[in-house]
């Protein structure tokens, strides 16, 4: 019917997204909604596009490419992230890519405050397409 449908749907993900079963366009304001799999985000996040980088050992954004704290809900959740339990989770992990990243195992958002950090391969950064 042409409309833009916004709420704050706990089952939803936060930003643009396209409703599976009927094709409509929402934008889901609620930070902590997680993805019940009906959903799939749509929106450019941050300061552009966003790309998924496959997992690997090493993997990690180009400098420069990489999405700040705050931008990273909203850059992975458009590339299928999800908060676990409705948590966002940031740490200074030795073992994951420094900045934003997905867990592989269950899609979980998580930024890495270490600078230093190697990326094991089981997690998948998310990094500006410029």
């Amino acid at each position: 019917n042409g409309q833009f449908l916004v709420g704050n749907w706990p089952n939803t993900p936060y930003g643009c997204f396209i409703d599976a079963s009927d094709k409509a366009i929402h934008f889901g304001t609620n930070m902590e909604g997680t993805n019940n799999g009906y959903f799939r985000s749509v929106c450019i996040a941050g300061d552009g596009p966003v790309t998924l980088l496959p997992p690997g050992i090493g993997a990690k954004c180009t400098p420069g490419h990489d999405f700040s704290e705050e931008q990273c809900i909203a850059a992975a959740s458009s590339v299928g992230g999800l908060l676990r339990d409705g948590k966002f989770i940031v740490g200074d992990w030795p073992y994951t890519p420094p900045g934003c990243f997905i867990k592989v195992s269950d899609k979980a958002i998580h930024y890495g405050r270490n600078n230093d950090g190697i990326n094991t391969g089981l997690f998948e950064p998310v990094c500006k397409l410029v």
